[in-house]
């Protein structure tokens, strides 16, 4: 099945990335298009592939306000949102909102 209608949905989603710098929106959109594509490729149908990617685009939103909060010195409301979510915060140094994102890209699929 070609995920590239799918990948669509996530390109032209602005709300996933209006409050994050560029650098941090590029790299959730790269972290979701890579989702996407996995999910869309294990998926029996496109009804199937359809229910997995709407969860992962909530995900995504989810991932955005945690690394915008992060993005603006706010880390207590970060790691207080992805607690709420039932994320475990990463055990490593985080440098950027990117850094997090990627820290936590496994969360984009569950």
């Amino acid at each position: 099945m070609d995920p590239q209608a799918f990948v669509e949905l996530v390109l032209e989603d602005e709300g996933l990335t209006g409050d994050l710098d560029e650098a941090a929106a590029s790299c959730l959109v790269e972290q979701m298009t890579s989702a996407v594509k996995s999910l869309v490729a294990k998926s029996a149908n496109e009804d199937e592939a359809g229910i997995k990617v709407a969860k992962t685009r909530k995900n995504g939103r989810s991932l955005a306000r945690i690394a915008a909060h992060f993005q603006d010195g706010d880390t207590d409301q970060a790691r207080q949102e992805a607690a709420g979510l039932g994320w475990a915060w990463p055990n490593k140094t985080l440098g950027s909102a990117s850094d997090l994102i990627v820290a936590m890209k496994m969360q984009l699929m569950s």
